[in-house]
């Protein structure tokens, strides 16, 4: 049975961006203001309330018991930032949009040699309209197509040089398909204090923004472009980083899907962020990455879901037993949660190629000194069943510590063992079960006499599991 990534982990991808780029914010979008975007692209430095790139941040928030909450001045601070954007976007919609295109895109190109200019409550109008025209360019692609090589060029030449983070990562979502839009942040400071920050973060293209989409295809088949998003995403110190990451995961994944996973394998620190795109499109360049990082170690949450990609996957990478058995190695005692997916997935693994580690990692889920764990590791050599989980099977049913493990252990084995016939409740409530659906033409009274024995059984069966 297949397992959906649980939301503890989409959680601990915001809470690590948060801790590394904006100490301890809060973001309107998730107080459900404007729309939901991924995590922020451009943040302030950690430490330094005023980053370069970003506007000095409004004054601080009251917190004591009676004023005004934090949340509530960032619910109104993002409205009012969304408010001056969308005014700012309509002028400058209003003044190009009658343009030949190619006038327009004069026009945004003289906007984006303008110099990005700060102000002491914000982000400034000036820099806001620099977004907006970086944003602009798809438009004009959409409106003559026979421009979308020149504003590819346009795009390759200013991206290593754009001083503005904000600027470079709409350029960087132009090669993504996606917009910014506008949030806002709560940045807490050292001493607690509440302060109100403007920001961009990507989001998704709402009704008649087609064109947000229409330089992707031309981007990406840029060998250039891609090693310019390639170095940004490997970059830690580039404020752009997190942007690369989002194009790289939202481009086509023939050409963003290689390099997405040489960066997880490598970089722990863009997991978090990575891991939920990846999962949402399987390749076998991910499932590879995944083998690697549980191999070398990751955070504990991870383990999890990426366990359960490698659990489904009908063709495991080389190595895929390996990684199991040495994250299951690897964790510390105590940590446990994510042993029960690593067993499950080592079954799994061995039946797909008889792979020794994945044997191995399996035994140990049986060997564990948690019940549960070793409950765990029985169910999953029933779901998949092999000939060569036998021996294992046999070698633990003598060992076993309650006679609910030794049914769980017994009824695997039949699965695994045609000419095993040792007693299980469960392969017996299976017989019956089965007679019930090839034989519908049964009488009413024999029906329910075979009913009555399945209740039965499976009324011991949970007797068994509550006394364990």
């Amino acid at each position: 049975m297949r397992r959906r990534v649980v939301l503890p982990v989409i959680v601990l991808g915001v809470l690590v961006l948060a801790a590394m780029w904006l100490r301890t914010p809060q973001r309107a979008s998730d107080l459900g203001a404007g729309s939901r975007p991924v995590p922020p692209l451009s943040n302030p430095v950690p430490g330094n309330p005023v980053a370069p790139g970003m506007e000095a941040p409004a004054p601080a928030v009251p917190s004591q018991t009676g004023e005004k909450r934090p949340t509530d001045n960032l619910l109104e601070a993002v409205r009012r930032f969304q408010s001056r954007v969308e005014a700012r976007t309509a002028a400058l919609v209003a003044s190009t949009s009658k343009l030949k295109p190619e006038e327009m895109l004069a026009q945004l190109i003289r906007i984006l040699d303008q110099p990005s200019s700060g102000s002491a409550g914000g982000i400034a109008d000036a820099r806001i309209d620099r977004v907006v025209a970086a944003g602009l360019l798809c438009q004009v692609a959409e409106r003559q197509p026979s421009l979308k090589q020149a504003i590819v060029a346009l795009i390759r030449s200013r991206l290593p040089g754009e001083a503005d983070p904000l600027v470079r990562d709409q350029l960087l979502g132009n090669v993504g398909g996606f917009p910014l839009r506008a949030d806002a942040v709560i940045f807490r400071g050292a001493q607690g204090e509440a302060r109100v920050v403007e920001i961009f973060v990507p989001g998704s293209i709402g009704p008649g923004e087609a064109w947000v989409g229409s330089l992707t295809t031309s981007a990406v088949a840029d060998p250039s472009i891609l090693d310019l998003v390639r170095g940004f995403a490997a970059d830690k110190t580039n404020r752009s980083r997190a942007a690369a990451i989002q194009t790289l995961l939202s481009i086509p994944p023939e050409a963003g899907a290689s390099i997405v996973a040489d960066l997880y394998a490598a970089d722990a620190s863009i997991r978090t962020v990575a891991l939920q795109p990846m999962l949402d499109r399987p390749r076998p360049e991910y499932l590879t990455a995944f083998a690697s990082a549980l191999r070398d170690g990751s955070e504990t949450l991870l383990i999890g879901p990426m366990a359960r990609a490698l659990e489904s996957s009908p063709v495991p990478p080389e190595g895929a037993g390996a990684a199991l058995r040495s994250s299951y190695e690897k964790l510390p005692e105590g940590q446990d949660t994510p042993r029960f997916a690593l067993v499950r997935a080592a079954a799994s693994v061995y039946r797909s190629g008889h792979d020794a580690d994945a044997l191995r990692c399996l035994g140990a889920g049986m060997e564990s000194p948690l019940p549960k764990l070793r409950e765990e590791a029985a169910r999953s050599a029933a779901l998949y069943p092999d000939p060569g989980l036998s021996p294992l099977l046999h070698s633990r049913l003598p060992a076993a510590r309650s006679d609910y493990e030794r049914e769980l252990i017994s009824y695997a084995l039949g699965k695994c063992d045609p000419s095993y016939n040792g007693p299980s409740l469960q392969r017996e409530i299976d017989g019956l079960q089965s007679k019930l659906r090839e034989q519908g033409t049964l009488e009413g009274r024999e029906r329910l006499r075979i009913q009555a024995e399945i209740d039965l059984k499976e009324r011991a069966l949970e007797d068994l599991r509550d006394r364990r």
